[in-house]
């Protein structure tokens, strides 16, 4: 799409077009940030979403292209959009349990295993 054309389809049902795309994200971004701002800061979570966020941050602030954008982020900025949105619930809600404190008791041994497999099936 060139410069100064509008984007009239996601071409996903259901997925509107958003009017201002650069603002929304930027707002959503500095939301997520904001509840990052309340954990541990060396919480694993907060430590790789503030690196992810602001590295999409700036591509925001550098390239003011629609189409140049989605190719920096591999989806339509719907699609960051509704990402974004969902990270904000995420960074507010997971801050209620506090995962970054210690575990009550031990790890099952096959916690970590991948891909997970029922003993069920296990030869």
């Amino acid at each position: 799409m060139a410069s100064g054309v509008k984007k009239l389809t996601t071409g996903l049902t259901g997925l509107a077009v958003q009017s201002k795309p650069h603002d929304m994200l930027k707002l959503l971004y500095n939301k997520t940030l904001m509840h990052l701002k309340n954990y541990p800061q060396e919480s694993t979570y907060r430590v790789s979403t503030e690196r992810i966020i602001n590295k999409k941050l700036n591509y925001l602030k550098s390239e003011p292209d629609r189409e140049k954008l989605e190719i920096l982020l591999g989806v339509q900025l719907e699609e960051a959009i509704i990402d974004a949105q969902r990270e904000v619930v995420l960074s507010r809600t997971l801050k209620q349990y506090q995962p970054w404190q210690s575990l009550v008791g031990d790890a099952p041994p096959s916690q970590l295993d991948w891909p997970p497999v029922s003993k069920f099936h296990q030869k």
